[in-house]
């Protein structure tokens, strides 16, 4: 049977979707990011990957692997419906930037976290880089969580400016596994 999941919000719009967030669609179905269509080559869960990197996914979140088709993005979590977009050539340090949001996206941050956020925001400048320079984490505290967890350019900057073990503190409670005793 063949579905299609129309008007997939682009990855970081506030659209809401129009179909049930939770159907799980299947290899050969297709998806619409923004106009184009994709072909869904496979599924798997989130939970299942997420372990490689040592996260705990509690939830069912499926990963819908596509066509490359020439896109430029590496991949996508979508919020909105709770899902992760890969494309058949999706490298690691991506996979698990976006297995990192559907942790962390929708647990709210401490009042703690945003405070960190403002000072690595105010002290992270070109010089905090050694060669290639990103500012991916200035976008939004969603960013900051994520590339400090797996954006090795950024780290080394957090560790630079003296940030980096405030990071792991302040983001620790967001991936602690609710499973286990403490």
């Amino acid at each position: 049977m063949k579905r299609n999941i129309r008007n997939t919000p682009e990855p970081g719009s506030h659209t809401e979707p129009r179909e049930n967030p939770k159907m799980f669609l299947e290899a050969g179905d297709t998806i619409t990011i923004g106009s184009r269509k994709h072909r869904i080559e496979r599924v798997s869960l989130a939970k299942d990957l997420g372990e490689k990197f040592g996260l705990v996914i509690p939830d069912d979140v499926p990963i819908y692997w596509l066509q490359r088709a020439g896109e430029r993005r590496k991949g996508a979590y979508v919020p909105e419906q709770n899902i992760v977009l890969f494309f058949d050539n999706t490298d690691e340090e991506t996979q698990h930037h976006e297995l990192t949001h559907a942790v962390e996206y929708h647990q709210k941050p401490t009042s703690e976290l945003l405070a960190l956020y403002e000072r690595v925001k105010a002290a992270i400048t070109e010089d905090s880089f050694e060669g290639f320079v990103s500012f991916n984490f200035m976008k939004n505290i969603h960013e900051f969580i994520a590339d400090g967890r797996t954006k090795g350019v950024f780290i080394h900057a957090l560790k630079k400016e003296g940030l980096h073990d405030d990071f792991v503190r302040e983001t620790a409670y967001l991936f602690t596994d609710p499973t286990k005793d403490s």
